[in-house]
């Protein structure tokens, strides 16, 4: 979308989400068909010991902290029930690939309610512990 009143704008919508994009390490996939394609291979590659302790519980409110991996620098979402985890603390995470654990920093954490989660309760990995 191009916003041709603004004289001054000299960019059109496509630059700027690129520009945020790279600024916030998001890749957006090409087509929404590769987007599902995604997903599915990342809910096929979760194991069966993803598990909510809390199902029954409409209360409970569930703590998600956005990890970067040291490994490959990418973020995504990991569950924990430790309160004393904060911003910028050192996790071992495991891969949902291949298994293997990885260290990563922790860049945000979200509390939500099962309404609210970014990401179902059921396909979001646990960290493990604290990285030493």
């Amino acid at each position: 979308m191009v916003f041709t009143d603004h004289v001054d704008c000299d960019e059109d919508n496509d630059e700027y989400e690129n520009k945020v994009d790279a600024e916030y390490g998001f890749i957006a996939p090409s087509s929404l068909e590769e987007e599902a394609d995604l997903q599915e291979d990342a809910s096929h590659a979760l194991t069966s010991s993803v598990r909510d302790p809390f199902e029954a519980d409409d209360f409970h409110v569930y703590v998600y902290c956005i990890v970067e991996l040291k490994c490959s620098g990418e973020k995504r979402y990991y569950r924990t029930e430790d309160r004393t985890l904060k911003k910028g603390d050192a996790v071992l995470v495991p891969d949902p690939f291949s298994g293997k654990n990885h260290e990563g920093i922790i860049c945000s954490i979200e509390h939500h309610m099962r309404f609210s989660v970014p990401q179902p309760v059921k396909e979001t990995l646990e960290i493990i512990a604290r990285a030493e």
